[in-house]
């Protein structure tokens, strides 16, 4: 068996996983932050699943594009698809490689994933709610980064009818600032 980059490359399998504990110590020692530390020794635990995993298939005879397009197709991404055609092809080439059925069960999963991911972005939920509960969640969201922000109110401008005021009040009902909204950005 030839020795591949791919196999040069997991020869090193240990420093993905050392890393990202080093990393997160240090880290943890600068800015005595535990967040980022359990955030990156989660992330070396995963790669180090998926390193050992992709190992063991190249081991049994699986074709690593199988794998990849296994992986990319639950992250959802188009490249399971992809990685699973690619699989396929080099499958039907040389008909020792293993993963046919790993590779269509990516392609399977990829294809509805990647429709929800598409109609979920198109459908915005906020469409769907009443024209005032639209302006109050816009409002609340203009006015967080205010400070002493308790609550808002929304009225149509007195001026200009084709807009709405939103003002951010603290717990007095004070007004801290005020935001004009185009009467058009309600749908």
């Amino acid at each position: 068996m030839k020795n591949t980059l791919w196999d040069k490359i997991l020869n090193f399998w240990w420093l993905l996983v050392i890393s990202p504990i080093v990393l997160g110590m240090i880290s943890y020692l600068v800015m005595f932050d535990y967040s980022l530390f359990f955030i990156l020794l989660t992330s070396s635990l995963f790669w180090t699943g998926i390193v050992f995993g992709f190992i063991k298939a190249k081991r049994k005879g699986y074709t690593l594009w199988a794998c990849f397009a296994i992986l990319f197709a639950l992250l959802g991404g188009i490249l399971g698809i992809v990685f699973g055609i690619v699989a396929l092809f080099k499958i039907k080439k040389n008909p020792k490689l293993k993963g046919k059925g790993l590779a269509i069960t990516a392609i399977i999963i990829a294809i509805p994933i990647i429709f929800f991911y598409t109609f979920f972005q198109a459908l915005d939920p906020v469409k769907f709610l009443p024209p005032e509960s639209q302006l109050h969640m816009y409002c609340e969201e203009a006015c967080w980064d205010e400070p002493n922000y308790n609550t808002t109110y929304v009225e149509i401008n007195p001026d200009n009818s084709s807009e709405y005021i939103c003002s951010c009040l603290d717990k007095d009902d004070y007004i801290l600032s005020q935001y004009s909204i185009p009467a058009d950005f309600i749908s």
